[in-house]
């Protein structure tokens, strides 16, 4: 390999590391953005309703919504809010609205 090719060699490869480093570093950034804002909003739904993460999860689980399509016809199925689901609800709009 001559001088030259060499060069180019070590510049390609120099080239070839930033560009890898610079899509790992927004990589990075990108995924400590979406942890900060999941914080944020995990912090904003406790301060809300009272109730940890942990629980809110166990009471919002079953909900779900589904849709069915029978004869060409789409029918959109869901689920039925418990008790303590509403009551969520309406603490996360309480806040929302100021009440």
């Amino acid at each position: 390999m001559s001088s030259s090719s060499f060069m180019r060699f070590l510049n390609l490869r120099k080239i070839w590391y930033v560009i890898i480093f610079h899509r790992k570093r927004d990589s990075i950034e990108a995924h400590l953005t979406v942890v900060f804002a999941a914080l944020a909003i995990t912090r904003f739904v406790e301060a809300a309703t009272g109730i940890s993460i942990k629980k809110l999860i166990h009471i919002l689980a079953p909900l779900r919504t589904g849709i069915v399509s029978i004869n060409s016809k789409r029918i959109t199925v869901e689920s039925r809010l418990t008790p303590k689901a509403k009551e969520v609800i309406k603490a996360l709009d309480d806040w929302r609205c100021g009440s």
